[in-house]
This record gives structure tokens, sequence and C-alpha cells, in this order.
């Protein structure tokens, strides 16, 4: 969680704001993209599009570098450009009234709060690859 509140910590709004989920995931799709970028210089000089793509076909059950434990492990095949097939499910609890400020606000006072239920990691079947 360093890197990650180190990259909140350089945003308008201060570290300790409440980040929904979403943030989260967008922080470790940069880095997944920042270390295909980097495996694309490495491996031939000029960062292109294809050397990119090939940069993330070169890793199995990737975690970006300082994100172990954050970021879910990501596989990126020619066949299959699905990252990840987990699903993490939360429960919003709320605990009072819900009109008196935002969710950042609602969150911050403890009116609301995310539980972790589970996380599902669904089948890599062929007829939801969608394109």
């Amino acid at each position: 969680m360093a890197n990650v509140r180190a990259i909140s910590q350089g945003g308008a709004t201060p570290q300790t704001e409440y980040r929904p989920v979403h943030y989260l995931a967008g922080i470790c799709s940069a880095m997944i993209m920042v270390e295909a970028m980097e495996s694309a210089a490495a491996h031939g000089g000029a960062i292109t599009g294809e050397r990119i793509r090939d940069g993330f076909y070169v890793r199995k059950d990737w975690v970006p570098a300082g994100f172990e434990g954050v970021c879910n492990p990501s596989t990126f095949t020619p066949e299959d450009h699905r990252g990840q097939m987990r699903v993490s499910l939360f429960r919003a609890v709320v605990s009072g009234d819900t009109t008196q400020g935002s969710v950042a606000e609602l969150i911050r006072a403890g009116t609301m709060k995310l539980e972790p239920v589970t996380t599902i990691t669904l089948e890599r079947r062929q007829d939801w690859l969608g394109w």
C-alpha cells in the first residue's frame, strides 16, 4: 500500500480522502501498462503499440512490482486479452442518514463503509471472450 499512498498523495485531494474501489483498479491498470512499456523499450528500444502488446504477453500471473497484495495477478495472451477473471464483491454497510453528504463524506464520518464479501474466479470461457 505504500506505493498506492504515494500515488494518492499526488492527487488533488488529501491522501486520507476516500478512494473508490475503482481507484485501486486504475492504479493497477496504469502500472501494468508502465511495465509493458518498459518491457517494450528493453526488448527492441522503440515503444510501439506492437511491442507494448508483446510486453503484456511475456508474463503470467503478473502483479506490478511494488504492488503485491494490492493488484490481482493478470495474464494476457494473444488469444485472450482478459487480464483477470477475479471479481471481488463488497457490501455497503449503512449505519445512518445518507442524505447528509457525499459518499466520501459519509465514508469519512463512518455512516457508510465497504465490507469485503468474497472474491470469485470466473471461468475463462471462450463464449465470454467478447471480441
